[in-house]
């Protein structure tokens, strides 16, 4: 039965739906089949708002990886995953970095750090940039305490 016949039958006022045994049955049958629909619909709804959990955090990974070009540098404003404002900026910030290397966690600051960030939530994504910049900051930061140890 349609939805549109089923909403129907269910509307209907209790004096016609309840008149005699055959149209109480028929009613009654209807009010089944709605709950009955009613059931597996909550059950699609639950599905598809799993995969579209399972869609953003997907896209909002993708979209950390770097994977997601030419959005740094870029003077327009894209989409935060995050809040889902069209508010995310490329900026440059200072960061302390804390970053294990062959087993040692090393702590240092990089400033001039090229990011996207969103003016709405202040959700900050690195890139491929980003990830480059740090990196050239390790290998700084391990040059540099390299040299103060071999004093």
């Amino acid at each position: 039965m349609s939805d549109l016949m089923l909403c129907a039958v269910l509307r209907q006022p209790a004096s016609i739906a309840i008149g005699d045994n055959v149209s109480t049955m028929q009613f009654f049958a209807r009010c089944r089949q709605a709950a009955d629909e009613l059931e597996q619909r909550a059950g699609e709804i639950d599905v598809l708002r799993q995969q579209l959990v399972e869609a953003r955090d997907f896209a909002r990974q993708e979209y950390r990886r770097g994977l997601c070009e030419g959005r740094a540098g870029s003077q327009e404003p894209q989409r935060c995953p995050e809040c889902g404002k069209l508010d995310l900026w490329s900026t440059t910030i200072s960061r302390e970095c804390h970053v294990k290397h062959d087993g040692t966690l090393h702590s240092f600051v990089v400033s001039d750090l090229h990011v996207l960030k969103c003016k709405s939530c202040g959700e900050v994504l690195f890139d491929n940039v980003t990830n480059e910049q740090i990196s050239k900051a390790l290998r700084y930061y391990l040059e540099q305490k390299g040299t103060e140890e071999k004093r």
